[in-house]
């Protein structure tokens, strides 16, 4: 998904919350929320990166991200956030589906 493409989508769907990949092509993800932002956007924001450090961490919280999870780390912990989410805005929860260790990033809502 290209930055103008993920952009689009938002503007669209009007969602209420966003998973955001920083690297996208072309674009980043960085762009996405600050223009999210700018727009007025209220949307729930959890940044999803490979790359984990405290400095990036930071700069999205700064520019409004309200979460930032390394796609290494624990899946669970996204899960949990999600599933948070989905307590506060009272929709479904969220499971995840994880049939084959090379679909280990998916996530998937539950019906």
């Amino acid at each position: 998904v290209s930055e103008a493409s993920a952009l689009r989508l938002i503007a669209a769907t009007q969602p209420e919350v966003v998973l955001l990949d920083l690297h996208l092509a072309p674009g980043n993800g960085l762009d996405v929320l600050r223009q999210m932002r700018r727009e007025g956007s209220t949307a729930h924001v959890l940044v999803v990166t490979a790359h984990d450090g405290d400095a990036l961490r930071l700069r999205c919280i700064a520019e409004g991200a309200d979460g930032y999870f390394d796609k290494h780390g624990d899946p669970e912990r996204l899960l949990e956030r999600l599933n948070q989410l989905a307590d506060l805005l009272d929709a479904a929860p969220v499971a995840a589906a994880m049939p084959h260790p090379a679909a280990r990033r998916r996530w998937i809502p539950a019906r």
